[in-house]
């Protein structure tokens, strides 16, 4: 199935192709794509949810700036060249194995996910990236990657990588996932002066011994692994605003509040499933401990001058504590000049089950985890959006779809009966010719009418 430039045009809603500067040709079908060039405006193009197995007729379509084509049958990247203001390209959901040489030419790329493909390696990156994610595509290694300067947001969650890579020349990043791998130590990790987050959940590591000094690093996720003990943390992540240690094997209520009491700016903690949260009173106890603490196991900490408690917001037992401590919250001070962390941009798993109507808990969101959680409503009416506006472009074209069909019908149906009946016009008979005494007695009746007028 094919798409030609007329049609692009009708869809578009343009008078002339030059003025076309989005083309959305996302999920039609289309096994091969038609040259672009009639369309010299073009910066923004989707061709996702296809059929595609070759990327052809973009050549002369200089002022491309983002190009969609996840969700494809593609094999190998190609017919790119002439893409040279290109600065956001979507591959992922393909059957890639290898880049060639082609992406090292396009001077101008920033972003870049080639997730769920079946790549061997990662030869052949361009210089200019700033986000790559070559998640879920069986990796043994992050070869190719460690010249890439610019580099600030890297994801390759679960590959069969055993260590974190050796990334010599990426001290801009800012945004390291490497969850899901074969990781048992982290030795490298002490090479990125201006590493944010860290994510290394759902691996095999031990202990913290390998870790490096990270003074940047306000959010560190490594949980589902195998972690014992966390002291040492705080030397080692002095700026932690932000923990998830959930999955693991600790087993000392006691060594966590020690470990982790000297971070003045830790807003987030998540220890759940681990053998020291045998009961909900323990977590309760960790909270009342750590008095910097605003969130515990994705509860809102909701403290009074009596008690410390943990409850989801808008849940009645946090308006009842909220209302026993006089309807506000102690705050802690140095929160209000604390500046929003890096992942203040992601959800938080602490949304889950935040009551449209409820009432605020806490304080003004200055902190790291009262940022995410109004992020993460931000982000939930954003999702909700889109998926009215998909719902009605779904209503639209099955309204459309249901006048084609209409017209097709009536093209091929056949008249019925009745109105091959109602387009024949039957002759009328003609009229019985009168006889002598017929028309005899009509005179004589009409005689006698008018001589009765006369009277």
């Amino acid at each position: 199935k094919a798409i030609n430039a007329e049609q692009i045009l009708l869809e578009s809603g343009e008078a002339s192709a030059a003025d076309v500067m989005e083309i959305d040709l996302l999920g039609r079908g289309i096994e091969e794509m038609c040259s672009l060039e009639p369309f010299p405006a073009a910066r923004t193009v989707d061709l996702g949810c296809n059929a595609i197995q070759n990327i052809t007729g973009l050549d002369t379509n200089k002022e491309i700036r983002e190009l969609k084509l996840h969700s494809n049958l593609i094999t190998s990247v190609s017919g790119l060249k002439g893409l040279r203001q290109l600065a956001s390209l979507c591959l992922q959901h393909n059957k890639i194995q290898t880049l060639g040489t082609e992406l090292q030419g396009l001077k101008t790329l920033r972003s870049l996910r080639l997730d769920f493909n079946r790549l061997e390696s990662l030869v052949g990156l361009p210089v200019s990236l700033t986000v790559l994610d070559v998640s879920s595509n069986g990796l043994t290694s992050l070869k190719g990657t460690e010249s890439l300067g610019g580099l600030q947001d890297l994801t390759a969650t679960d590959n069969q990588l055993t260590g974190v890579p050796e990334l010599a020349r990426c001290k801009k990043l800012e945004e390291l996932d490497l969850s899901g791998n074969l990781i048992t130590a982290a030795t490298t990790i002490k090479n990125f002066p201006f590493l944010k987050i860290l994510r290394l959940s759902r691996n095999g590591i031990t202990s913290l011994d390998s870790f490096g000094k990270l003074m940047t690093l306000v959010e560190f996720h490594i949980a589902e692994n195998k972690l014992a003990s966390i002291n040492g943390i705080a030397g080692l992540f002095p700026k932690l605003e932000i923990l998830d240690v959930s999955h693991n094997q600790l087993a000392s209520a006691e060594e966590v509040v020690s470990s982790l009491q000297s971070l003045d700016d830790l807003a987030e903690l998540n220890i759940a499933e681990n053998p020291l949260c045998s009961s909900s009173e323990v977590c309760v106890e960790v909270a009342a401990k750590l008095e910097q603490l605003e969130v515990l196991n994705e509860k809102v900490v909701v403290r009074s001058d009596k008690q410390t408690a943990l409850a989801r917001p808008g849940t009645a037992a946090a308006r009842d504590v909220n209302s026993s401590s006089g309807g506000g919250l102690s705050s802690r001070p140095g929160t209000a000049q604390r500046p929003p962390t890096a992942g203040s941009l992601r959800p938080s798993t602490s949304q889950q089950g935040l009551a449209e109507d409820a009432r605020p808990l806490m304080r003004p969101p200055t902190s790291a985890a009262s940022s995410r959680l109004l992020q993460a409503q931000q982000l939930h009416h954003e999702v909700e959006s889109a998926k009215s506006e998909l719902e009605q472009r779904q209503q639209h074209l099955q309204m459309h779809f249901s006048l084609l069909r209409d017209q097709l019908n009536g093209m091929t149906q056949k008249p019925s009966v009745e109105e091959y009946r109602a387009d024949i016009v039957l002759p009328q008979p003609p009229a019985r010719p009168q006889s002598r005494g017929t028309r005899r007695l009509q005179q004589a009746k009409q005689f006698s009418q008018s001589s009765y007028s006369k009277q």
